[in-house]
C-alpha cells in the first residue's frame, strides 16, 4: 500500500513537471491607455485611406517568437497582415520581410472592445538584433481599428505608411501598445543566419513547447527518483 502511494505521488509530480509554463513576453509595452489613438485602416475602410503602423524592438539574444500582438480596438471587420523586418537597413520595407502572416478579424472582434489582437501559436526564430513589427492592411481591405496611445512602457521607435507612400519615421510620438511573446534560446556554433533570422536548427513543434523552469526540473527529477525507488522495493519484495 505504501509503495503504491509513493508511486501515485511520484506520478503526480511528473505530470506537474511536464505542464506548459506560463506565457512569457520578450516585449510588453502594456496596453495603450488613451484617450488618443492612431488609426490602422485599409484603403476600402470608412477612412478611405490605407494607414499602416510599425514598432521597433530589440532582442539581446536569439529568441523563439510565439506571438505578435497590438493593443487595438477593432472598428470594422476585415483582414490585415503582420510582418517582421530586420531594422539593420533602416525602416520597414528596406529589406524583405522575415515573417508574414495574414490575420482576419470577424464581427465578434468588433464588439469585443480594445484587446490584444494579432497572431499566436507562432514559431519564428530570430537572431539577436533590432526588428520592426508591422501591422499592414491592404488598399482593398475594409478593416480598420484604433490603436490607443500611451502604454506604460512604450517602444523607442515607430514608423507609419499612408497608401503607397514610403514608410516614414514617427519616433516616440504618441506610442501604441505592442506585445511579443516568446523565449530566449541558446545559439550554437554552426547555426545559420539569414537576414537576421536564425535557421536550420529548430523544429516547429519543439518551438511551440515551453521550456521547463528550474523549479519544474527539480520536481521532474524528484518524481523520477521516487518512481525508481518504488520499483526497486517492489523487486526486492518479489525476490
Amino acid at each position: 500500500m505504501i509503495n503504491r502511494m509513493k508511486l501515485t505521488v511520484a506520478a503526480a509530480l511528473v505530470s506537474l513537471a511536464v505542464m506548459p509554463a506560463r506565457a512569457q513576453y520578450l516585449v510588453d509595452t502594456g496596453a495603450g491607455a488613451g484617450p488618443d489613438a492612431w488609426v490602422l485602416a485599409g484603403g476600402a475602410s470608412q477612412w478611405g485611406t490605407n494607414v499602416n503602423w510599425a514598432g521597433k524592438f530589440t532582442l539581446s539574444s536569439a529568441s523563439v517568437i510565439t506571438s505578435l500582438e497590438y493593443w487595438m480596438d477593432v472598428v470594422n471587420a476585415g483582414s490585415f497582415a503582420i510582418r517582421v523586418y530586420s531594422a539593420a537597413k533602416g525602416l520597414p520595407g528596406s529589406s524583405a520581410a522575415l515573417y508574414a502572416r495574414g490575420v482576419s478579424m470577424g464581427s465578434s472582434s468588433v464588439a469585443g472592445g480594445a484587446a490584444w489582437r494579432g497572431a499566436t501559436r507562432q514559431a519564428l526564430t530570430l537572431a539577436p538584433g533590432s526588428y520592426w513589427i508591422s501591422f499592414e492592411s491592404s488598399r482593398t481591405s475594409t478593416f480598420d481599428a484604433l490603436l490607443p496611445n500611451y502604454p506604460a512602457s512604450p517602444l523607442l521607435d515607430q514608423a507609419f505608411r499612408v497608401g503607397s507612400d514610403p514608410w516614414e519615421p514617427a519616433g516616440t510620438f504618441e506610442p501604441f501598445g505592442v506585445r511579443i511573446g516568446g523565449s530566449a534560446v541558446v545559439a550554437l556554433p554552426g547555426d545559420q543566419l539569414e537576414g537576421g533570422a536564425l535557421l536550420g536548427r529548430f523544429d516547429a513543434g519543439a518551438m511551440n513547447a515551453a521550456v521547463p523552469e528550474s523549479a519544474t526540473w527539480v520536481m521532474l527529477i524528484a518524481g523520477f527518483g521516487l518512481v525508481g525507488a518504488g520499483l526497486r522495493r517492489q523487486r526486492a519484495a518479489i525476490g
